[in-house]
């Protein structure tokens, strides 16, 4: 779904500040689903596991700011629910 939306060989339908969104999502849900090894480090300062959590913790945060995932949904033309529903 949103492999498909970042990967269209046909960009015209986003817009460069759209893509850009959809590249923050793609590499959020990336980054949550990325099983921890224990005690690995990234960039010696936030091991993989802190970085899932915070992923997950910013797919459930109840926010509609700019940047939120809901809104990057919406501006993407996306129902932030169904995709929760499928990746957490």
């Amino acid at each position: 779904m949103i492999g498909t939306l970042v990967e269209r060989q046909d960009n015209s339908t986003l817009s460069p500040y759209r893509l850009l969104w959809a590249h923050v999502l793609k590499e959020a849900i990336l980054t949550y689903k990325k099983k921890p090894v224990a005690g690995q480090k990234s960039g010696g300062k936030t091991s993989k596991k802190n970085a899932s959590d915070a992923a997950r913790f910013w797919f459930t945060l109840d926010d509609d700011g700019i940047g939120s995932f809901r809104w990057i949904c919406w501006h993407l033309g996306l129902d932030p629910t169904a995709i929760k529903e499928r990746i957490l």
